[in-house]
Parts: structure tokens; sequence; C-alpha cells
């Protein structure tokens, strides 16, 4: 009785600690099967008591050389080690030098706790959760070798636990930096299933798969997933089909790009735009991945994969809002690769495509009218300006025709 009295006693400091804000209690849930003989009627008064996260930790310490029932040395020791890792957690981030070592110092003997509780106790309920944090100790102290062998044991054994899903991400993270991808993809798919699609934890491992298949060249798999990805961005309106709006946060901002940046590369080492298509057939954001895949393209000095790119989309889609918008993307990059030959050319082709009275102009809204507009009649007064300035040598004559052509077009809308 004495003993089961002072474990309620330290459950009750544990308590309050948390509630002053030194140490927050992780799993306090857990602690259910304390020695029903335990009177209801007890009252402590701890209220002229000072404790501290460190009374709490020594008196955890000095129960463990008490004699104990089974069921309150299971709980003692268990507590003992999450008291002394979650500590030792919080020391070791710490820019202090001595704190850190005191914080490795107190993992360390975490661990020894959590490795006494499996030998006392190896068929224990809370076993995986006991391997966990083995694992998880192992990882803060810098071991990850040691870790991924506690977390395989974890996976193998304890297949419906609540920390099968992490443990086999960690492995998967584990053999992915030491470029075992074939490996990491097995550990990353376990847990891939539509079991696992609402966790916070899926799109994670989605994105660390398709990075798998992309590192195994398997570009055909990892795109699919990255579009999987995508799709949930799309969902929860963080794109368009043009680009990032405003309802994605800047951890969602950041995501979006890397995944759109992976997804480029991707089919471009498929070969390029032509797979934009096959992979996202109807999709509404394809625009966006056209313009994604083109700037990688354009950022790597590849400008006529990049122009490639963009008139991909146009011819398959004449009538897109966004189809001037990338016409006008390929002159700016003729200008930027230098080729000053094209650049007259595209811009007649633009004036065509997309000027006053064309198909295209009916095709769009007003608003996008008035925005368009304003490009055309600087690219005719452009084209105007050029031939007249050229009105000299053999192509005298045909400049100033085309010279007098564009003044007139100008004159006439504008």
């Amino acid at each position: 009785m004495k003993c089961s009295l002072k474990i309620v006693l330290l459950f009750l400091m544990a308590a309050i600690t948390a509630s002053c804000g030194s140490y927050k209690v992780s799993r306090i849930g857990d602690i259910k099967d304390i020695d029903s003989n335990i009177k209801d009627n007890i009252r402590i008064d701890v209220s002229k008591i000072t404790i501290t996260e460190d009374i709490v930790i020594e008196k955890y310490k000095g129960l463990l050389r008490e004699k104990l029932t089974a069921k309150n040395q299971r709980q003692v020791i268990k507590r003992y080690g999450d008291l002394l890792i979650d500590k030792g957690e919080r020391l070791i981030v710490s820019d202090d030098t001595q704190s850190y070592r005191a914080g490795k110092e107190m993992i360390s003997d975490a661990i020894d706790t959590y490795k006494i509780f499996i030998r006392k106790f190896p068929s224990d309920i809370n076993s995986d959760y006991i391997y966990y944090q083995i694992a998880r100790g192992y990882e803060l102290i810098e071991r990850p070798d040691i870790a991924y062998q506690y977390l395989t044991h974890l996976t193998n054994n304890y297949k419906e636990s609540n920390y099968y899903q992490e443990a086999q991400f960690r492995r998967g993270e584990f053999l992915f930096v030491q470029r075992q991808f074939n490996k990491a993809g097995y550990a990353y798919q376990s847990v891939l299933g539509k079991k696992y699609e609402k966790t916070k934890l899926y799109d994670k491992t989605l994105y660390k798969y398709a990075w798998v298949n992309f590192k195994l060249d398997r570009y055909n798999v990892s795109a699919s997933n990255f579009i999987k990805l995508l799709d949930k961005h799309y969902a929860a309106k963080q794109i368009n089909d043009y680009e990032i709006t405003d309802s994605a946060d800047k951890s969602s901002t950041e995501s979006i790009k890397d995944t759109l940046r992976a997804t480029s590369l991707s089919f471009s080492y498929m070969g390029g735009s032509e797979n934009i298509k096959k992979f996202t057939h109807n999709k509404e954001y394809q625009p966006l991945l056209y313009t994604s895949l083109a700037k990688l393209y354009e950022n790597k000095k590849r400008y006529y994969d990049a122009i490639n790119t963009y008139n991909k989309f146009i011819d398959s889609n004449k009538t897109s809002r966004h189809a001037y918008k990338f016409h006008q993307s390929i002159i700016t990059l003729y200008k930027s690769a230098g080729i000053a030959d094209a650049i007259i050319p595209e811009k007649i082709k633009f004036i065509n495509n997309f000027g006053p009275g064309t198909a295209y102009q009916k095709s769009i809204t007003k608003e996008e009218w008035d925005n368009l507009n304003k490009t055309i009649q600087a690219n005719v007064f452009d084209l105007a300006s050029h031939f007249h300035a050229n009105t000299k040598g053999k192509q005298k004559a045909k400049n100033a025709q085309n010279a007098e052509k564009w003044y007139r077009y100008y004159l006439t809308y504008y």
C-alpha cells in the first residue's frame, strides 16, 4: 500500500509539473493499471510542495530500487524512460555544449531503461512503443544505424502497431540516405495504401516514394506519384490552372514548388513536354505543368526546349486564355537566347494569332482581352518602327511596305 501510494503521488506530481509548463506529459493516458486496492478517498495536499521535473525524475529513479509489483514496475520503468528521453531531447537542441552533453547522456540512460523493460517484459502490450522509443533515442544521439535495426524489428513484429507507419517512413529515410533506393521504396510503399491516405505522414511518404522511383530511373512511376500530390494541392485550391494561389501557406508553397520541379525533372528525363498531356489527360492545371517544365529548361539555358514546350501547349490549346502568355514567353526566350532573327517573325505570328478581329479575341473575357490588347499594341508599334528603321539597302522597298502596313494597322485599331 505504501509503494502504491508513492506511485499515485508521483503521477500527481508529473501532472502538476505539466500544468506548470516545465514538462509536457506524453501518453499519460497509458497509465491505467494502478493496483485496484487503492482507496478512492485518498487526499494528498500538494499545495505546499515545490515540484520540478528533475525531482519527478529522481523520484521515479528511486522507485526503481524498491520492490514493486509487476504492474507497477512496468509503469515506473516506462514512465522513467519517457521522462528522460523527453527532457534529453529538449536539452540536446540547446546551443550550450554542457546542455547538449547532459541531454545526450540522459537519452542514453533512457535507452538503457527501455532495454531493461524489454528484458523484464518481452511480451508486454506496450512493446511496440518501447522499440519505437529506443529507435527514437538512437536517432537523437546520432546513431541512425542502430535506430534502423530497432525500427525494422518493430515493423517485422508489430504490423498493426500505431507506430508502424512512422517506423516504415523512418526506415525509408535511412535507406534513402544510404542510397539503397530499392529497399527504401519497399519501406515507403508499405504505408501508401488506402488505410493511410488521411494521415499526416501520407503526403511526405508519397513524395519520397516518387523520388525513389526517380533515382531508380522509373520516371513514369515518379511522374505519376508527383501528379497525385498535385491533384491534392489542386483539390485544396492551393494551385489553379496556372499558378500557386494565395490559399497556400508558406510551407505548402515550398512543397508545391518542390513537387512541380520534381515533376518537371521526370518529364524532362522522359523526353520532354509531349509526356505532360499523356500523364495529366484533361487536368485543369496542365498550363502550370507546361510553364514549370519550360522554366526548368530556361534555367538550364536549354532555350529551344523551353520554346518547344510552350509551342506544344499552344498547338493543342489554341483558344486557351494562357496561349498568348506562352507565345509572349517564346518571344522573351528568343531575346534571352540572343536569337534576334526569330523575334520579328514571332511578333508577326503573335499579332496574326491573337490580334483584333481574330477568333481568339472572341474566346476570352473582356478583362483578358484588355490585358492582351496592350501587349499587341506595343508589338505592332515595334514592328512598324523596326521596318521603318530598315528602309535602306536591298530590302528598302519591301521594308517600306511593311512599315506602311504596320503603321496602317496601328491607325486602324489604335
